[in-house]
Parts: structure tokens; sequence; C-alpha cells
């Protein structure tokens, strides 16, 4: 095994690790509506209601999504020493956050505000 894929293995899973955990409180809103953590986007603040289930769904998402990353990210210490086109895709594998984050979004936005 190489120093590259021990290290890419243990930043990859350290970042699914971390972002499972930021995924929990939001899963089991525990999060209040706030302007720092949560699912922030222009539908979240139109009311509570909106703001827990957005957040549920979003933290949902992120888990599925970090729990994959974690899952790819132990294959680092399993296959043979990776070549450049392997380092640098596991390099940018943060970026797959993008993806729960526009399901968030789009949920979200499929969503009806609550009339006042």
């Amino acid at each position: 095994m190489e120093h590259i894929n021990v290290m890419l293995g243990i930043v990859n899973g350290s970042v699914a690790t971390i972002i499972a955990l930021i995924a929990l409180p939001m899963i089991y809103e525990k999060i209040g509506m706030n302007r720092f953590y949560g699912a922030r986007f222009a539908k979240s603040f139109q009311s509570d209601e909106l703001w827990r289930k957005i957040n549920k769904k979003a933290g949902k998402l992120l888990l599925i999504w970090a729990l994959a990353h974690l899952a790819i990210s132990l294959s680092c210490f399993l296959l043979p020493p990776l070549d450049e086109t392997g380092k640098l895709a596991f390099s940018f594998l943060s970026g797959l956050y993008l993806i729960p984050a526009l399901q968030a979004y789009r949920y979200a936005q499929s969503l009806t505000s609550p009339t006042a």
C-alpha cells in the first residue's frame, strides 16, 4: 500500500465522517431556524415547518452520500498504488456533495409555501 493511498483514504474518510455527524442533528430536527447551520435556502426561511422538512430531507441526503463517500474512501486502502488519474479522482471526491445539495434544493422548490 502506497503512502498516497493511505493519506487519501484517511482524508476522505474523515470528511465523510464529519459530514455524517453534521447531518444527524438535521435528520433528528435538533436544529432550529438559523443563518449558520442547516439547509439555508430561501424557501427554508418561510416557516418553521418548511425549515424542519427541508433540513430533515437535506440531512438524510447528506448522510446517504457521506456513507457512500466513506465506502469509497475505504477502498483506497485496498487498491494498488494509484496512478495520476486515480489520485486526482480521489482528491476531488468531496465535490460529490454538490449532488445532495442540488437534490435538497430541488426538494425545497417542490414544497408549497404555507399560507399566511
